[in-house]
Parts: structure tokens; sequence; C-alpha cells
């Protein structure tokens, strides 16, 4: 039930929740002065470990008292993962947000140029700037742009739940090998995937074409 305010500056690190049910946000929530958002940075580009370099990592079973507003979200390249309903296949996803098995609330944020392209080792590299799978992670009020991933660029929701409500999702671009540009999404898990009231504009896929996205 805590909130971290963070003041405003930028912070190269890559933070994991760790189950915690608390509030990490900029000085935003205080007083509602955007400049907050744009001036709070969470850069994820030197990560202590390459196969653990997402921004911000949910996957410890939060649920949506675990928040995330108010900050620029940038430079994550993605965290390894195994997928339960493939056994013997890894992916890299997240770059921006990962979640896994969580339910995270994630909003008034500007998630920008993450990339997740590195398919060494894994079977392929998604959700340049969020990726969610088995959760129900609330996503709003978010600026989701000029991210890049081989599929699922801005947004991944993968056997997963969601809501995705009132972002921009903006410019992002790849989608080399299954498309999506905007938003991907593969079945959904208890609960339903809602996406509403969003802009959606901009993203470019190229190879495969668009399968499973928007």
């Amino acid at each position: 039930g805590d909130i971290v305010l963070v003041d405003d500056g930028i912070y190269y690190e890559n933070i994991n929740f760790d189950g915690k049910a608390i509030t990490v946000a900029s000085n935003f929530i205080v007083d509602s002065d955007t400049n907050h958002i744009y001036n709070t940075v969470i850069d994820g580009s030197n990560p202590a470990h390459p196969d653990s370099a997402s921004c911000v990592s949910f996957h410890s079973g939060e649920d949506s008292s675990a928040v995330i507003q108010g900050f620029t979200i940038t430079r994550g390249t993605g965290t390894k993962w195994a997928d339960p309903n493939n056994p013997g296949f890894i992916w890299r996803g997240g770059g921006g947000i990962f979640t896994f098995s969580s339910s995270p609330t994630i909003r008034m944020n500007i998630i920008i140029d993450n990339k997740v392209i590195n398919t060494t080792g894994v079977n392929g590299a998604q959700g340049g700037g969020t990726l969610s799978y088995n959760g129900n992670p609330r996503i709003f009020n978010n600026i989701i742009m000029q991210n890049e991933a081989r599929y699922g660029a801005g947004i991944v929701i993968d056997y997963s739940g969601g809501i995705i409500k009132n972002n921009i999702i903006y410019k992002n671009y790849g989608g080399q090998d299954y498309g999506g540009g905007g938003i991907w999404t593969i079945g959904n898990g208890v609960n339903p995937i809602i996406i509403e009231n969003n802009h959606i504009v901009e993203n470019s896929v190229t190879g495969s074409g668009n399968y499973g996205g928007k």
C-alpha cells in the first residue's frame, strides 16, 4: 500500500516489483504536471544480465495494487522466458514492461524506444513496449510509441486477459516474424481482452503480414 515517490532524473535501472503491492510513481502523482513524466526516466539499457533487460518487471503474482505511474520507460530489450503452453519454446519479450502471471496497473507513462529484436537462443522476440502472459494487466492512459519487436511491437497479450484503455499506440514497428505493429494477441486467459478507446495509428509491419495483430 505504500507509494515510492521518485524525483525527476534519469535512472539506469531494470526494476522488479518482486510481488509488492506498491505504487511507484513520479511527482506527476502529486501535482499532475506532465513535465514529470518526461523528466523521470527509467532507462533499461544497462542491465545486470542481458536476459533480464526489461525496464520494469512484474512476475511474482502482482495484482492491480502494484502500480507504475508517471515515467518515461525506455531502451529496454526484454526478458527471456519459458513458455508453459509450449514446452521447449523460449521467448524474449517485454522491452519496456514485462508481465508474467501478474496483473499490475500501468498508467500515465510514456513507453518509448524499447527494442526486442535479439533472437539468439530464443524462438522469437515480442512485445517491444509491453508483454503480458497469463495475467490481467490494466494498461491505461499511456503513450506507447516507437517501440520495435519482431512481433507485437507495441503490446503483446499472450494467453492473457488485459484491459487496454485510453492509450496512444503510435509508430511502433517490426513484425517480421508474426506481424502485429500496434497490438498482437493470441488467446486469452481466465479474463477477457478488452481494448477500448485507444488511438492506434501509424504502426507498421514488414515481412509476414499482420497475423494476430493490428
